[in-house]
């Protein structure tokens, strides 16, 4: 399905994320504040975990009962994805790793939820299906 935001994306808000041992380990499955997000692994020392975790997409009956599946972050890399994509860091074994964050927004389709043309996070929820899976909750 096309998304109602994709000729629109006019601004962006960035920053630096950075796990570790003795930092952050992990975060938890979440979508995001923005219509599209670019992950950039910038690295750091050598890293072993902390894959990147998707499951489904928010608003759609499926959205936390899997299945999921896992992208590995390599230095110098890119994944991006829809905003609303839930997704999540697993844990970080060893090392430590660093991804820029970029989210791109779209100040129209932002400003149709803020006038009630659409709903606050944009999309229609459908009623939740199944049994959320333990990874995707």
């Amino acid at each position: 399905r096309d998304e109602i935001f994709a000729d629109s994306l006019d601004h962006h808000h960035s920053f630096v994320v950075h796990y570790a041992r003795d930092k952050d380990t992990r975060l938890d499955m979440h979508h995001d504040a923005s219509e599209v997000t670019l992950n950039v692994c910038i690295g750091r020392d050598h890293f072993e975990g902390a894959g990147l975790r998707f499951c489904g997409r928010f608003g759609d009956a499926n959205h936390r009962s899997g299945p999921s599946f896992a992208v590995s972050h390599v230095p110098g890399r890119a994944v991006m994805h829809l905003g609303r994509q839930r997704h999540g860091a697993d844990v970080i074994a060893a090392g430590e790793r660093m991804n820029l964050i970029v989210w791109a927004r779209s100040s129209a389709f932002r400003a149709a939820a803020a006038y009630g043309h659409c709903d606050p996070d944009g999309y229609p929820r459908a009623p939740e299906g199944g049994d959320p899976t333990p990874e995707c909750l």
